[in-house]
């Protein structure tokens, strides 16, 4: 979690593992869990962070940079490294 709109995870916190290639679970507005990779470290946006997300599809385009989105950091978690293989 945040302190203020705009500040970037504490220290010790999961979201402060994410970095290029992560698997993550992100939630939309209608609480749909999507299954996408992080691009980068989390960020600040303008009212509050967030970390730049792709499809599994798109991570390895050559068009990746043009298929991100941001994505709110409060929606988003680290997919577990022991779920079962799809």
């Amino acid at each position: 979690m945040t302190d203020r709109m705009g500040d970037l995870p504490k220290p010790g916190s999961a979201r402060l593992d994410i970095t290029d290639g992560t698997r993550l679970i992100v939630r939309t507005a209608a609480g749909e869990r999507l299954h996408m990779i992080a691009t980068g470290r989390p960020v600040r946006g303008r009212d509050f962070p967030v970390v730049w997300v792709c499809s599994a599809l798109d991570y390895g385009s050559p068009a990746r940079s043009e298929r991100l989105v941001p994505w709110p950091l409060d929606e988003v978690e680290v997919e577990s490294d022991d779920r079962p293989e799809e």
